[in-house]
């Protein structure tokens, strides 16, 4: 798993790089791409591990990524609130559930 995390973080730093560059981070845009990699990197990361709640934490991250692409005129500075929600329920709070299932078993 080490090569699929050292690829996504090179993915992460191409995104930031390239919406700064292109002027795509003015209007919160770049936070639906974010959202998307972090959908496709748990999404990966529950087929490895075949835990259920990855997957569920995927789906958030792909519903937010297309609210914020949706909806990015009407939500302005809003946009870093659903990316928060979405990375602290999609993200965080599934890999520490996953991390005391590990250590438990």
């Amino acid at each position: 798993m080490s090569k699929l995390t050292f690829a996504f973080f090179i993915s992460l730093a191409i995104i930031v790089y390239g919406t700064a560059v292109t002027g795509l981070e003015e209007n919160g845009i770049n936070f639906g791409f974010l959202l998307q990699l972090y959908a496709f990197w748990m999404f990966i990361y529950a087929a490895a591990f075949r835990f259920t709640l990855f997957y569920v934490g995927a789906a958030i991250n792909w519903i937010g990524a297309m609210a914020v692409f949706y909806f990015r005129e009407k939500l302005g500075a809003e946009i870093l609130l659903v990316h928060a929600i979405c990375v602290l329920t999609g993200y965080i709070i599934p890999g520490h559930i996953a991390y005391r299932q590990f250590y438990k078993n």
